[in-house]
C-alpha cells in the first residue's frame, strides 16, 4: 500500500515540471548562493580588513598594540603620515577600511586605568565593509587586555 503511494507520488513529481524544479534545483541554487556570499568568513575575514592607525602620541604600550592587533588577528596596518590626513579622506579614497586614532596621553591613561577613566579611542569605519569595524574593534579590546594583563605584574610590584 504504501508502495503505490510513494509510487503515484514519483511519477506525479516527474510530470510536474515546476515541482521537480522546487524540490531539486531550487535548492541547490540557494545553498549555491549563501555560500558564495559567506563562505570564508570564518578563515580569516580579518585579513582583508585595512587599518590606518593613528596615535598621537607613539609609545611603546602603542607599538605593542598594533604589533598584537596584526600577528594575532592579521590585520594590515599602516601607520598614518606624519600631518595625519583626515579619516574621512583616508575612508573615502580606499587607502584602509578603518581607522583608529588614539588620543594623546592614551599610554598613561592605559597605565592608570583604576584612578582614572578608560581613554577614548575613535574608530573611523567606511561603510563598504560593514565587518571591518567590528573586527578591529574587537581586536583592539583584546589587544589592550593582553598589554593590561602584561603590565598588571609590573603595576603590581612598582607599588
Amino acid at each position: 500500500m504504501i508502495r503505490t503511494v510513494l509510487w503515484i507520488g514519483w511519477l506525479n513529481l516527474l510530470r510536474d515540471r515546476v515541482a521537480l524544479a522546487l524540490t531539486f534545483v531550487l535548492p541547490l541554487v540557494f545553498f549555491t548562493v549563501f555560500a558564495s556570499v559567506f563562505g570564508g568568513l570564518d578563515e580569516g575575514g580579518g585579513r582583508s580588513v585595512k587599518v590606518a592607525w593613528h596615535a598621537e602620541e607613539p609609545t611603546p604600550i602603542t607599538e605593542r598594540l598594533r604589533a598584537s592587533m596584526m600577528e594575532r588577528y592579521g590585520l594590515r596596518i599602516t601607520p598614518a603620515q606624519a600631518p595625519a590626513p583626515e579619516p574621512a579622506d583616508v575612508l573615502r579614497t580606499g587607502r584602509a577600511d578603518v581607522v583608529v586614532e588614539l588620543p594623546p596621553g592614551f599610554s598613561s591613561a592605559l597605565a592608570t586605568l583604576g584612578t582614572t577613566g578608560a581613554p577614548e579611542v575613535v574608530v573611523h569605519a567606511n561603510d563598504a565593509n560593514p565587518l571591518a569595524a567590528p573586527i578591529v574593534s574587537g581586536a583592539l579590546q583584546a589587544a589592550v587586555l593582553e598589554v593590561l594583563l602584561d603590565t598588571l605584574p609590573d603595576a603590581v610590584a612598582a607599588r
